[in-house]
């Protein structure tokens, strides 16, 4: 179990990591956790998601809203980035909530989008 002395260590090293080179993040994270498997786990899993994170910001997948949208269509199979619309929740007025999942494996939950 992390406690939170170790979870404040292990956000302390991820910080410090996001500032180095990607290919230099994992050794450094070894050698500054000395070996310990659970905040190693902990901060590469955090930079593994700050990576996605940077690579769908980098995406132009906004470009794409405009199409999807304004066609009043529904977006139920439709793929934006890692995410698959996968069942309409609920429509109101001119508003539409759509559940999606993730499809890069990295979360295995779904979210209303």
């Amino acid at each position: 179990m992390i406690t939170s002395e170790r979870w404040a260590v292990a956000k302390e090293v991820f910080a410090e990591a996001q500032e180095l080179a990607v290919h230099e993040r994992e050794d450094y994270s070894r050698k500054r956790l000395h070996g310990d498997p659970e905040l190693i786990e902990a901060v590469l899993s955090l930079l593994r998601a700050d990576k996605s994170a940077a690579s769908f910001l980098e995406q132009p997948y906004v470009s794409k809203a405009p199409e999807l949208f304004k066609s009043g269509r529904s977006l139920i199979g439709e793929v934006i980035g890692n995410h698959c619309f996968s069942s309409l929740v609920v429509e109101a007025g001119t508003s539409s909530l759509y559940r999606a999942r993730r499809l890069d494996g990295l979360l295995r939950r779904e979210g209303s989008d």
